[in-house]
């Protein structure tokens, strides 16, 4: 799905309705993305909504549920998905990263933040996103970075549109 191609993804793609229950739910994910980037937010819940519904153990999919609620303000409800999300693939390196950023934004809670971002770091060393997040919980700033390519904090923009 190219980006500033959202609308043309939705005309076209919207009313599908695929046989195999995961390629249905991958579609709605992607489906739930573009909705979101078009901030049609309830066009893109119910789009997750579908999704779980055809594959309930499709990670990307509770992760992007969880997003959606962490940008809502719903830290535990988020943290729940994406626990979830941790019990059907525990190394999950985006269900990490997620955990790490609702949990120093939203809940404050610096000891845990770390802990989940330092997983994400054992399962992606090389994971830019994990190292950047503790640096911000290490230090209070962003590193100096282009502000174009700073991405961190809980926004809608911020919470993977495009999906990580």
């Amino acid at each position: 799905m190219g980006l500033g191609r959202d609308k043309e993804v939705v005309d076209n793609f919207g009313g599908k309705v695929l046989g195999d229950a995961r390629a249905q739910a991958q579609l709605k994910a992607s489906l739930a993305v573009a909705y979101a980037r078009q901030t049609q937010l309830d066009l893109s819940t119910k789009a997750i909504d579908v999704a779980l519904v055809a594959d309930p153990k499709y990670v990307r999919a509770m992760l992007l549920r969880a997003r959606l609620l962490a940008s809502r303000g719903n830290a535990d409800q988020a943290l729940a998905q994406i626990e979830a999300a941790l019990v059907v693939k525990p190394s999950d390196h985006d269900a990490l990263l997620l955990k790490g950023s609702v949990l120093a934004r939203l809940k404050n809670d610096r000891a845990a933040a770390t802990a989940a971002l330092e997983a994400a770091l054992v399962a992606r060393p090389l994971s830019l996103a994990a190292h950047t997040e503790l640096f911000v919980l290490a230090t209070g700033s962003p590193p100096t970075v282009n502000p174009n390519e700073w991405k961190t904090g809980i926004t809608l923009k911020t919470l993977s549109w495009p999906f990580t």
